[in-house]
């Protein structure tokens, strides 16, 4: 088993009185560790809380490079209840995915998620939280093009339309139809690459979001992956 000791600063002196994991000690250290690994904008983005399926589900972390790379994390005090559903979901439109869990979670966990996840194991010693990788991630053999696809947003759907030519009467099409077309006329790779400079070119938008008026975001989300 390959050890990644990841340093998580913020709130050392609460190590001393608590040795629970909660989603913000381990989201801090796997960012600390993405950052080290990766670096920043624009060669890669992490995104916090990626929703898929108009927010059915959202992804924990996701890192977008040259993959589409989500972290599902089950601290301590989570229940694994709704990971059967996470896993189905994430498998349709993420390329790679990885499991951080507590060790609490870990036996039960490993028998849910597939053969292709990553799984690695956080604890708290010593002032930082450790992880520890037990399996590397491989490739997920089931990315489906619509639901890839249903990751834009329909303005960006719109304006790749049109590049490639197929602009007359989009405008006026639903969004579900939009996406269909876009992945009819793209190859998966090819829509993977979209999908991923897109998301390279929003930069951080989850924080913008927050602060933006919400009629002035209306339209932009995607609708549910079945349609």
């Amino acid at each position: 088993m390959r050890r990644l000791r990841i340093l998580c600063e913020p709130r050392r002196a609460l190590w001393r009185k608590v040795a629970r994991l909660n989603d913000f000690d381990v989201r801090s250290a796997l960012h600390h560790q993405l950052r080290e690994a990766h670096g920043l904008p624009p060669n890669a983005l992490i995104v916090d809380e990626l929703g898929l399926c108009q927010g059915s589900v959202r992804v924990d972390v996701v890192l977008v490079n040259e993959h589409l790379h989500g972290f599902e994390i089950k601290a301590d005090g989570d229940s694994l209840e709704r990971l059967p559903r996470q896993v189905a979901i994430y498998g349709r439109a993420l390329e790679i995915v990885s499991l951080v869990t507590a060790e609490r979670h870990l036996a039960r966990a490993e028998a849910i998620v597939p053969p292709w996840w990553g799984v690695a194991v956080a604890t708290p010693r010593h002032g930082a939280v450790h992880i520890d990788w037990r399996r590397r991630a491989d490739f997920n053999p089931g990315v489906e093009a619509l639901a890839l696809a249903q990751l834009l947003w329909r303005d960006e759907v719109v304006q790749c339309l049109t590049r490639l030519g197929f602009a007359p009467g989009i405008r006026s099409k639903p969004r579900h139809a939009l996406w269909t077309r876009l992945a009819d006329v793209l190859s998966l790779d090819e829509l993977k690459c979209l999908v991923k400079s897109t998301l390279k070119r929003r930069g951080d938008w989850r924080s913008q979001r927050r602060d933006a008026a919400p009629n002035l975001l209306a339209g932009s989300r995607p609708s549910s992956c079945d349609g």
